[in-house]
């Protein structure tokens, strides 16, 4: 978020006239599965807990060596993608969730 004073002008550069906020919330959240493609970064389909429903995606920021353990986990799991989830990308390419309990 961008706040401003209601009479300044942008202007490239520091100024005490603008100022930027990062705004972010923290929870918990079921890992659905990944979707993955080439080149592009990777994305963490989540659902609420105990109840499998789709609530996002996610970017997967994690180092290398993490990352491969999590693709190599969802790799074993993989299941058909649950109902509820609509992401709306191409699912082609893309890893499937892992199998419900």
């Amino acid at each position: 978020m961008v706040s401003k004073r209601r009479d300044s002008k942008y202007r490239s550069g520091p100024t005490t006239n603008w100022l930027k906020t990062k705004s972010f919330t923290e929870s918990e959240f079921e890992l659905l599965g990944v979707e993955r493609e080439r080149g592009k970064p990777a994305f963490a389909l989540m659902a609420e807990p105990g109840t499998r429903k789709y609530v996002g995606s996610a970017f997967v920021s994690v180092n290398r060596e993490i990352r491969e353990r999590l693709w190599k986990r969802v790799q074993e799991h993989a299941g058909p993608p649950p109902r509820t989830c609509q992401s709306g990308r191409q699912r082609s390419g893309s890893s499937r969730g892992p199998k419900p309990a």
